[in-house]
């Protein structure tokens, strides 16, 4: 089978290329294209949003209910471009309460490389009392798959393990593979 894919475009490109629609309307979306910033849109968005976050976590619920509500109205559901772009850099997050934590969804930071990995268990190995086993099959059919070892164990002990620790098992079958390809790699 093989799959032949169209060149990439966009959502515009693919309507004023349409033979479907009339051309007055081709020129009217091509003239509003032209004038889309996308800053400006990113802006705008994130204002919207803000005013959102505030309005659902507001602690005025009762005067927003009674048509007190300060963050919307009915003039203000669109933002002009020019009042956002001139409000851009002159914005501070002292004029909106709380705007660092309405934007750490958004903008979260890097993880940071200096922790280290952890390699210390959150609860105790479900494996552990049968790992010999494990390994002795491992050893006798290195082909045999972590799903095809936990059913093994599912059916010899039906109280103690169950369809979802496949994730553990695997993780501890692939660290012991490598432990074994590291010996491997050092008796050559």
């Amino acid at each position: 089978m093989t799959k032949k894919y169209d060149t990439a475009k966009t959502p515009h490109r693919r309507t004023v290329e349409t033979k479907i629609i009339d051309q007055n309307v081709k020129d009217t979306l091509n003239r509003q294209y032209e004038k889309l910033d996308p800053v400006i849109l990113l802006e705008k968005l994130k204002q919207l949003q803000t005013k959102l976050f505030q309005h659902a976590w507001s602690s005025n619920i009762t005067q927003e209910r009674n048509g007190d509500s300060s963050l919307f109205n009915k003039n203000d559901e669109i933002i002009g471009e020019n009042d956002i772009a001139s409000n851009i850099d002159s914005r501070s997050e002292n004029e909106i309460p709380g705007i660092t934590q309405l934007y750490h969804y958004r903008h979260t930071g890097k993880t940071d490389k200096r922790k280290g990995v952890r390699n210390y268990r959150t609860r105790k190995d479900p494996f552990e009392r049968v790992w010999d086993e494990i390994k002795l099959r491992l050893e006798l059919n290195p082909a045999m798959s972590p799903k095809a070892l936990l059913d093994d164990l599912i059916v010899k002990y039906p109280n103690d393990y169950k369809p979802n620790h496949p994730r553990t098992l695997q993780r501890r079958i692939s660290r012991w593979c490598n432990e074994q390809h590291d010996q491997e790699a050092k008796l050559r």
